[in-house]
């Protein structure tokens, strides 16, 4: 699918019962192709999601869906109880993970990085 049928797919579904019973604050790094509708539908499902990506543009959209978007990869991960990574490749997630989230006391630590 191209992207604007993703979204189109996306627009089309709904949830009737969120399958998961209790909330979670959910980070999403990556708001592609993939990431985008798959952040999406946590937000639908109730749990409350921040999404940080490169391109800032791929995240404008995910607003309408009450998705709180983040300047950095960090805010993500230091807020969230569960993060999602869906980056293009290995390099990208060795350059956002390993290289800009910072190990700081209450961020992700390398060893949940990897």
């Amino acid at each position: 699918m191209s992207p604007p049928d993703t979204w189109k797919a996306l627009e089309d579904k709904t949830i009737e019962e969120p399958i998961m019973t209790t909330s979670r604050t959910i980070g999403f790094i990556g708001t592609g192709i993939m990431g985008a509708p798959m952040a999406a539908r946590l937000a639908d499902a109730g749990h409350q999601v921040l999404a940080w990506n490169r391109t800032k543009n791929k995240t404008d959209r995910l607003r309408s869906y009450g998705i709180e978007v983040v300047d950095l990869p960090e805010e993500a991960a230091a807020q969230c109880d569960i993060v999602i990574v869906m980056l293009s490749s290995g390099p990208v997630c060795d350059e956002i993970l390993l290289a800009r989230i910072s190990h700081e006391e209450g961020s992700m630590r390398k060893e949940e990085a990897a």
